[in-house]
């Protein structure tokens, strides 16, 4: 009777052993393709902001292309009107430019003064 009950204990423990491996293989595979997963994610989620970001990329060197364009036509149009002006209006134009910037600096020297 004791040799069967230590046999039964042995057969037990050896099922029990046989069955924690079989748990400890499954929770293997199992973190496997959760990693494998994961790892598959973060390389879309990597793909789709560095495709976002070339979008952004192309749109915002676009808009950047677009207004230089838009300031040298106004640049442009700027120096036709100058060039259409007579000299004596230039001179005139200058000359109140040049005063206001006067009085500016005037204004601004008081200010540094009081």
């Amino acid at each position: 009777m004791g040799d069967e009950l230590l046999s039964e204990i042995v057969a037990a423990e050896r099922e029990i052993r046989r069955q924690l491996s079989a748990l400890q293989e499954e929770s293997a595979a199992r973190l496997a393709a959760v990693r494998a997963e994961a790892a598959e994610t973060l390389r879309q989620e990597a793909a789709r902001l560095e495709e976002a970001f070339d979008r952004a990329m192309e749109t915002v060197e676009q808009e950047a292309q677009q207004e230089s364009l838009a300031v040298v036509a106004e640049a442009n149009a700027a120096v036709a009107r100058f060039n259409s002006l007579e000299t004596e209006m230039l001179d005139r134009i200058i000359i109140r430019h040049l005063q206001r910037l006067r009085r500016e600096d005037a204004h601004d020297r008081q200010d540094e003064q009081t």
